[in-house]
C-alpha cells in the first residue's frame, strides 16, 4: 500500500495532495479528502475511506501493525505532520486525551464526591479503573492523577 500511496499522493507539511488525476472530481495538486464531522481529514483510497493521518503514517513508514493506532502528540486532529504522529496502543492513545468538558473539576481524572465532601482521583487503563484516593483539595487529587498517569502511560501521559 505504501508504494501505491507514493504514486498517488505527494506529502507536503502534514497534508496529502494528488499527484495524478483519477476522476473528474480530483484535480492535480489539490488537497486530498474532506473534513469529517469528527474533525479528521478523510481520504478515499481504492473505494475505502481512511483518516489522513493513517495514510501519512503508511506513506512514510509502511503498514500499521494490527491493533495499533496513530496518536496526535499535540492532540490537534488537523496537525498531521509526521513529527506529530506516533504509534500507540488504544490505552496509550486514551492516556493522551484531555479532560472531558463536563468534568466537575475541570481536571482530568478528578471529581468531587459529595457524600465524602472530598475530591477523588481515579485513572483508567485497558478498561480497568483504579481509585487513587480522596483529597481535601482538587490540586492534591490532580497531583495523584498526574503521578499515576506518568507511571501508567509514560510519554503518552496527558493531564
Amino acid at each position: 500500500m505504501q508504494e501505491e500511496l507514493r504514486q498517488k499522493f505527494e506529502y507536503r507539511d502534514g497534508m496529502l495532495f494528488y499527484k495524478t488525476v483519477f476522476t473528474n472530481r480530483t484535480k492535480l495538486n489539490s488537497r486530498a479528502g474532506y473534513l469529517s464531522k469528527e474533525g479528521y481529514r478523510v481520504i478515499r483510497h481504492f473505494d475505502k475511506l481512511y483518516k489522513e493521518h493513517r495514510l501519512i503514517w503508511i506513506f512514510h513508514f509502511g503498514e500499521i501493525p494490527k491493533g495499533i493506532q496513530i496518536d496526535h502528540i499535540d492532540l490537534d486532529k488537523s496537525n498531521n505532520r509526521i513529527e506529530n504522529l506516533r504509534l500507540a496502543t488504544r490505552s496509550q492513545n486514551r492516556g493522551n486525551l484531555i479532560a472531558y468538558k463536563n468534568t466537575t473539576s475541570g481536571l482530568k481524572g478528578v471529581h468531587f464526591h459529595k457524600r465524602q465532601n472530598k475530591w477523588t482521583a481515579s485513572i483508567q487503563k485497558e478498561n480497568v479503573s483504579k481509585h487513587l484516593g480522596s483529597f481535601d483539595t482538587k490540586v492534591e487529587a490532580s497531583e495523584a492523577y498526574k503521578q499515576a498517569a506518568l507511571e501508567l502511560f509514560g510519554e503518552f501521559a496527558n493531564y
